[in-house]
């Protein structure tokens, strides 16, 4: 058996131009009735390149004896890609307190 939690994200992008796309998305569990996590970005998309840096700030429950407290913790992404070559990605986490 396996154990799914049902959770709804919301994503909404703008094309500030032919290139630039700004962008940003919501995920709320229903199970447990929490913001999982928020997200903002940036992609640029041009003939021979693109990138896609954005920052994340996710939440992820804790149990105690004293009930369920929250981390937070920052990730910030970045994609380069030159396109005949190849890319490149990383990702920094920031792990937050309870």
């Amino acid at each position: 058996q396996r154990d799914v939690s049902e959770s709804i994200t919301i994503g909404v992008s703008y094309n500030t131009n032919v290139y630039k796309k700004i962008y940003t998305e919501y995920s709320y569990d229903l199970d447990m009735r929490y913001g999982k996590y928020w997200l903002f970005g940036v992609k640029l998309n041009k003939k021979c390149w693109d990138y896609d840096v954005n920052f994340k700030q996710s939440r992820i429950p804790i149990m105690e004896e004293r009930g369920i407290t929250f981390r937070k913790d920052n990730i910030i992404t970045i994609n380069v890609e030159l396109k005949p070559i190849g890319g490149l990605n990383q990702t920094f986490v920031f792990k937050g307190n309870k």
